[in-house]
Order: structure tokens, then sequence, then C-alpha cells
């Protein structure tokens, strides 16, 4: 079929999933609960290292901050959305395919480029299916002035 295609002109559309593309419409129970901020006291500029010990607050020498949360109701290949907060207003609206188990525990994080991050508070909502639905949000947390 990729060969047809090729020959008569026409966009090959793979029957197989890709990486990072949308497959399912979620299970409309999805749930992110029990996020806790993290350690990223040994990051560089150039990764973000997360360590298990949470935190309050983040010193203004810090490159990422990052977030653990549980999560459940899950479907692999729907679409999620995290949505990340600085004083209120979007830093960063960031789409992605779920393409972990249905419950579990995880981290992720925002990084800024191998810069510190700007002070000010931050927080993270989680989005998830083909609704578009929140299904869970962070308490805020603070990255200091220097």
């Amino acid at each position: 079929p990729l060969i047809e295609a090729a020959r008569s002109g026409e966009e090959y559309v793979s029957p197989y999933p890709q990486p990072g593309q949308v497959t399912e419409a979620g299970s409309g129970e999805e749930a992110a609960f029990d996020f806790a901020w993290v350690d990223t006291g040994n990051s560089s500029t150039d990764i973000c290292r997360r360590d298990v010990d949470n935190v309050t607050s983040y010193p203004g020498s810090a490159y990422c901050i990052a977030v653990e949360f549980h999560y459940s109701g899950m479907t692999n290949g729907e679409r999620v959305r995290e949505v990340w907060y600085l004083d209120g207003e979007v830093a960063l609206d960031y789409p992605f395919v779920w393409e972990d188990d249905a419950e579990g525990c995880t981290i992720t994080f925002l990084p800024n480029n191998g810069k510190t991050m700007p002070p000010g508070e931050y927080y993270l909502e989680m989005y998830a299916g083909e609704e578009n639905l929140l299904i869970g949000a962070s308490d805020p947390v603070t990255v200091e002035s220097e």
C-alpha cells in the first residue's frame, strides 16, 4: 500500500498506531491526585534531576521544577494535557499521548531551557480524554527570587 500510494501521488496513512498518535478516546474515569512537589536541587543546565524528597518551595537557582502524582483510569493512546501556570497565567500548555499504565505514580517536570526558573507561584493542571476534562491539579509552589 505504501508503494501504491507513492506511485499514485496519494498520501499514505498507516493502519498501525504511531508513537505520539492519539488512538483512544479515554476511559472517562481518568484521575490525577496526591500531587507532591519534588526536589530538583541536583539539576543542571541540561538535565532535570528529580529526587523523591518533597519540597514546599524552590530556590531561585532552580533549573526546573517537578511534581509527582498518582493516576488512575488512564488509557494507553489517549490525549493528555499538562497546563503549567506561573502567577495565574499559562506558562506552558503541553498536549501529549499517554503511553503508560492505567494506574500508578509518575513524575513530570517543567524546565526552563537551561536557565533558572522565573520566580513566582506555579501550579499544574492535568486534562485527559476526548472531552479534555480536568482530572487533577497540584497545590501551588513558589520559586523564590535569587
